[in-house]
């Protein structure tokens, strides 16, 4: 399931946005949820998580880019596509992270092209997985299900998206070996999934999807400040 978002404060724009994403979906045998806002106030204000936004830029209050640098001031790693009028708002466009833009009107060639190179990229990073051996028998795990590893008396514990707690034998050292670039170790006893990542918590601590509060210390805060930025993109101005 991919999880998109179309901001627009046109509804006309709004609507044809969507039905070229249910078309393009359906065709390509990809199970989506979509949600629909007239303004960016609206969507920061919705709490909703997504994988991918179009945003139009030359919305009325909040424009996009402005929308766009408080979603990524707010944690969010996911796809931005630009909907815009204008090829001068390009290169503000990709300051704040940007996949792709779109000028209006919408060519039918270029949207399906933005399209497919979205869900080449999704699929590309949640087909990671692993093979591991617990209580008897193997199974592989997603990275996407991972929000993040604790290791406890020599034992890896796997902290799933579906509330599962999966444990075996390993060190982290090799499981960071085995795992992508957006896993990151931030203290002795854990890795945290990065994409999991649900707030900054003054102190040194990271708050996870999953509600759990995981420690950030002062030998890993370094490596960890890298890694995380070099994941997402770097700092948004």
């Amino acid at each position: 399931m991919i999880r998109i978002g179309i901001c627009d404060d046109e509804a006309y724009m709004l609507e044809r946005i969507s039905e070229k994403v249910k078309s393009h979906m359906a065709a390509s045998h990809m199970e989506a949820s979509l949600r629909r806002y007239g303004s960016g106030e609206e969507l920061l204000g919705s709490g909703e998580k997504f994988d991918v936004i179009f945003l139009d830029i030359g919305m009325k209050g909040l424009d996009g880019i402005e929308t766009a640098k408080r979603l990524r001031a707010g944690g969010y790693r996911g796809y931005v596509v630009f909907v815009t009028v204008s090829e001068e708002d390009v290169y503000r466009s990709f300051k704040v992270g940007a996949f792709d833009y779109l000028l209006k009107p919408l060519d039918e060639k270029e949207f399906e092209r933005t399209l497919r190179r979205i869900l080449a990229s999704f699929r590309s990073k949640h087909e990671g997985r692993m093979l591991i051996r617990h209580d008897g028998e193997w199974s592989v795990i997603l990275f996407h299900d991972i929000v993040y590893a604790e290791v406890v008396n020599r034992k890896i514990h796997l902290r799933l998206t579906d509330g599962r707690d999966i444990e075996y034998y390993d060190q982290m050292k090799r499981m960071l070996d085995r795992v992508d670039e957006r896993f990151c170790r931030c203290h002795r006893s854990y890795i945290v999934n990065v994409e999991h990542i649900r707030a900054f918590i003054p102190g040194n601590e990271l708050m996870m999807d999953n509600r759990d509060l995981i420690p950030v210390s002062r030998t890993y805060r370094e490596s960890f400040n890298e890694g995380y930025f070099d994941y997402v993109g770097g700092a948004y101005d």
